[in-house]
């Protein structure tokens, strides 16, 4: 797409932080003392993909003309007490561009 000169709008979507915390092994340091498959490893493991994704696209034509944007759906759930968990809704997000 980016050698059609035209801009475009690219979207990948990550499952990797969701219940059940499913990753390759061998990508995130791991503690064998605690359990395996928990949402703060899984954290550590989208943490090193984009990590990854983001030192391949620096090596591409379309690194200097791109602008990523990287957000959640949404936060960690909240149970109990608010009938409508609203600061589960609050999200982290991302934007980066080389410098042009």
């Amino acid at each position: 797409m980016a050698q059609s000169g035209k801009p475009f709008l690219g979207t990948i979507m990550s499952v990797s932080n969701h219940k059940p915390y499913t990753y390759r092994e061998g990508r995130i340091p791991e503690d064998p003392d605690k359990p395996s498959r928990t949402r703060e490893k899984a954290v550590k493991y989208s943490d090193w993909c984009l990590g990854r994704f983001f030192e391949k696209a620096r090596k591409e034509s379309y690194w200097t003309n791109t602008v990523f944007v990287v957000v959640a759906d949404h936060g960690a759930r909240v149970y109990g007490s608010q009938d409508i968990p609203i600061f589960s809704y609050e999200i982290p997000w991302v934007i980066l561009a080389p410098p042009w």
